[in-house]
């Protein structure tokens, strides 16, 4: 039931943030709020707040919605999305197929695990051995904000057997260390990309391009995106 504030109410209101960019805000309204009122509304909140990142989390890639790295609310302030491997949406596509499929955790004895529990290895449903060219993908949403921002992509790979990692078709890196061994610990490869700012606001795509010479194929990505937002306005700027 909606209840529209009147002259002498009082009205307070929380709200948080989840890891894949939605928000959840929870009000309250009356002549009278005591402190057990917003408490209860603080508990509430959070505890929504919490089944809202729990949903996000186990049903993301079976729903399609996409990470969305949210404007900041303030001058010089920063936001982020972890769009590691293990904890957001990464599809994948067989080698010589363009279709992009779900994905699952998987291990293997040989595969350092030096990046859990930020990130933690995955390969195709099935977990396939076919020799070829798996491209790995995940995507995020940059809104087109009213503060001037820069957005980073940074993290470090491992892959087996080894890995070209891309955003929006540009080669960023691909795997170091030994050849055709990109899943031991000398072969993890950090990375680091700034998008233009011209073309910050949109969506964009991370791809993996992991080559499987024979036997279990997988990647490990621990990737984050930073907008980090100007901490003054320039002559021409606007703040609606």
């Amino acid at each position: 039931m909606n209840h529209s504030p009147r002259a002498n109410d009082i009205a307070i209101s929380a709200t948080f943030s989840t890891d894949f960019g939605y928000e959840v805000e929870v009000k309250m309204i009356g002549k009278r709020l005591t402190r057990r009122a917003v408490t209860g509304l603080l508990v509430a909140a959070s505890a929504f707040s919490s089944v809202v990142i729990a949903q996000d989390a186990a049903s993301i890639g079976r729903l399609g919605r996409m990470p969305v790295l949210p404007c900041c609310k303030c001058l010089g302030e920063s936001t982020a999305l972890n769009l590691s491997t293990g904890a957001a949406p990464w599809t994948a596509s067989l080698p010589g197929s363009p279709t992009q499929a779900g994905t699952a955790l998987a291990s293997n004895q040989a595969w350092t695990t030096m990046l859990a529990p930020i990130a933690k290895w995955i390969s195709p449903n099935g977990n396939p051995s076919t020799v070829g060219v798996y491209n790995y993908q995940t995507q995020f949403d940059a809104r087109n904000c009213t503060i001037p921002s820069a957005i980073t992509v940074t993290g470090k790979f491992l892959a087996d057997n080894s890995a070209v990692l891309l955003i929006d078709g540009n080669k960023v890196t691909s795997s170091q260390g030994t050849p055709n061994y990109g899943f031991l610990p000398g072969s993890l490869t950090p990375f680091s990309y700034t998008i233009p700012a011209g073309s910050a606001a949109g969506v964009h795509t991370i791809s993996v391009q992991a080559t499987n010479s024979g036997g279990p194929t997988g990647v490990v990505v621990q990737l984050s995106v930073t907008r980090k937002c100007s901490d003054r306005l320039e002559k021409g700027d606007r703040m609606d």
